[in-house]
């Protein structure tokens, strides 16, 4: 997979990843994994939003990175999309993490950002949300 996909798969494969997510929601042993799928949607969403309006995708699971280049392109993004940045650990240190490193909550918190941003990237490029 490269990022010559179109926005639209990307948002199609974010919206795969909070589905997964949704599904292992009632497992506190998958809590990590929820967590992941969440930061996942996060990150294919915006990189639709970069590919969508032909800005400069960087190459990070970093969210607050990718926030940052869509305000370098002139999007006005919501402050409260600042907490995406909580997700970006799920990427790297807690893919693997011991089934009690994250709570239940907190991957259900995750997922309600994911499909907050998810929402609102569709929202941006015209998808219906």
């Amino acid at each position: 997979m490269t990022e010559a996909l179109r926005p639209e798969q990307w948002i199609t494969l974010a919206e795969k990843d909070l589905a997964m997510g949704v599904l292992a929601s009632s497992s506190s042993e998958l809590a990590a994994g929820i967590g992941f799928q969440a930061q996942q949607c996060a990150e294919r969403a915006l990189k639709a939003l970069l590919i969508h309006i032909g800005a400069d995708l960087p190459r990070t699971h970093d969210l607050q990175e990718k926030l940052s280049a869509l305000r370098i392109a002139g999007v006005l993004v919501p402050p409260e999309f600042d907490a995406l940045d909580a997700l970006s650990p799920f990427a790297v240190e807690l893919r693997y993490a011991a089934p009690d490193t994250v709570s239940i909550d907190e991957a259900r918190h995750a997922l309600a950002l994911a499909r907050q941003a998810l929402d609102w990237v569709k929202a941006k490029i015209g998808a219906v949300p």
